[in-house]
């Protein structure tokens, strides 16, 4: 069973900041025609590591149960990498797949 997470949950977990990497990831890596793929492969719970390196991000399968995010683009420019990367459980980033034109409406309020 999927999680169902709030942005204001996932914000208060996780920060504004890795908010804004998700909005941002979801905008700019997951096009409607390649939306399948990243969802059978975050899904397969057989298929326990693996990446998808995209243009500007990396979504890393850790485990069965987990992902990373990592904004490739951006960490290579500062120390603190925990600016440019978050972790995610499978259950949360599926959900969030499943309702992805509401989470994507933020990116283009500014």
């Amino acid at each position: 069973m999927k999680k169902k997470i709030t942005k204001e949950e996932f914000i208060k977990q996780k920060g504004q900041r890795a908010y804004n990497v998700l909005i941002d990831f979801l905008n700019l890596e997951i096009e409607d025609d390649f939306l399948e793929v990243i969802y059978a492969f975050v899904s397969v719970a057989n298929f326990r590591a693996g990446e998808y390196e995209g243009n500007q991000y990396l979504l890393k399968k850790l485990n069965a149960q987990e992902l990373v995010i990592i904004n490739i683009s951006g960490e290579g420019f500062v120390e603190e990498e925990k600016l440019f990367r978050f972790n995610i459980s499978v259950a949360e980033f599926l959900y969030i797949l499943d309702e992805i034109d509401e989470w994507r409406k933020d990116f283009w309020k500014n």
